[in-house]
C-alpha cells in the first residue's frame, strides 16, 4: 500500500485529520465540505474514488503513532 496523506513519512495524526475531514462514505466520489479536491485524492487510500471506511482500514494498518 501507498501511504500517500501528507507525504511526511510517518503515518501519524496528521494523517488521521486529513482523512477524517474527507471521510464522505462509499461510492461518493466528490469531496465533503471542508475537504478540498487535493486532500480528497490523497486520503482515499485504496484509490476506488471514495474515502470511506476501507481507507480508515488502511490507515488503522500503517499507523505508526504520533
Amino acid at each position: 500500500m501507498l501511504f500517500r496523506s501528507n507525504w511526511d513519512g510517518a503515518v501519524d495524526n496528521a494523517d488521521f485529520a486529513l482523512i477524517a475531514d474527507c471521510m464522505s462514505g462509499p461510492e461518493v466520489t466528490s469531496p465533503p465540505a471542508g475537504c478540498d479536491a487535493g486532500a480528497f485524492s490523497r486520503a482515499d487510500l485504496d484509490i476506488d474514488e471514495d474515502v470511506d471506511l476501507a481507507d480508515f482500514a488502511e490507515f488503522q494498518m500503517a499507523f505508526t503513532g504520533g
